[in-house]
């Protein structure tokens, strides 16, 4: 984690699932994000290609009350 500024922090991301490696053609398996929260809230966003499938982003949004 990073901290910004005023209780907020950013964190990044990189992962690679081989268990896809001959699920689909292409580029499959990375996954890479960002996330940027505070004690209140949270913003994930997440970037995951599938081949020959296409592309998915991901994104989320958290509150704790």
């Amino acid at each position: 984690m990073f901290p910004i500024r005023d209780g907020w922090a950013m964190t990044g991301r990189f992962g690679y699932n081989s268990q896809t490696l001959n699920d689909v053609t292409g580029v499959s398996g990375l996954s890479m994000g960002i996330g940027l929260g505070s004690r209140a809230m949270t913003f994930d966003y997440a970037f995951v290609p599938y081949g020959g499938l296409g592309i998915t982003n991901r994104f989320s949004l958290s509150a704790r009350f």
